[in-house]
């Protein structure tokens, strides 16, 4: 719990009736690898905070999907539409190692936000964060070289390049498990 109000306090100072109130409401919860936190086709109730693991957020079915994004420790696994629309997602959050995550219902942020109104600017900034990771991540796709697909998500996210299977890895960088593994190799041997 810490690591996660260590991270809310680095956006704006939190009071200590706020601390305690946020408390009340965290759960802690463990996904097993494989377990889901989010089935497509549900409504997301919940956002994650990852204190340990690494989670992978896609759409589609599981022998056809499209991997959309990865998130680890010190990250936010939700899918926004659902979470803030109250509809029906379209897409899973798995996870991918043993996963420990501190989560907060939608009900339970809205009282906050009502009742913390600094809270807002919190929400704000992780917001910006994540709008800069989408970009982040169009640049890494754009390139039609898978190479180069590659090598922009290794320069953005080496921390994640091992803990993630080539499979994974391979849809979502939008290419064949093969075209990945000969890419990697040739990687290698430079």
């Amino acid at each position: 719990m810490e690591a996660l109000l260590q991270y809310l306090g680095s956006f704006d100072h939190l009071t200590e009736d706020f601390v305690k109130d946020f408390q009340r409401v965290i759960k802690t919860n463990e996904f097993q690898k494989g377990h889901y936190l989010l089935k497509a086709g549900s409504v997301s109730e919940h956002m994650h905070y990852i204190e340990k693991g690494c989670v992978e957020c896609y759409i589609g079915l599981k022998s056809m999907k499209e991997t959309l994004w990865f998130m680890i420790e010190g990250e936010i696994a939700v899918f926004k539409n659902s979470f803030y629309d109250r509809i029906v997602s379209e897409g899973s959050i798995v996870a991918l190692e043993d996963t420990r995550v501190f989560s907060i219902s939608y009900t339970d942020l809205e009282r906050l936000y009502e009742q913390h109104p600094f809270l807002e600017r919190i929400g704000r900034k992780i917001t910006e964060f994540y709008h800069k990771r989408s970009d982040i991540k169009s640049y890494i796709l754009y390139p039609r070289r898978p190479e180069v697909r590659f090598d922009r998500f290794n320069k953005y996210r080496p921390d994640i390049v091992d803990r993630v299977s080539q499979k994974h890895l391979a849809s979502f960088l939008g290419m064949r498990e093969e075209t990945l593994s000969r890419v990697m190799k040739e990687k290698q041997k430079k």
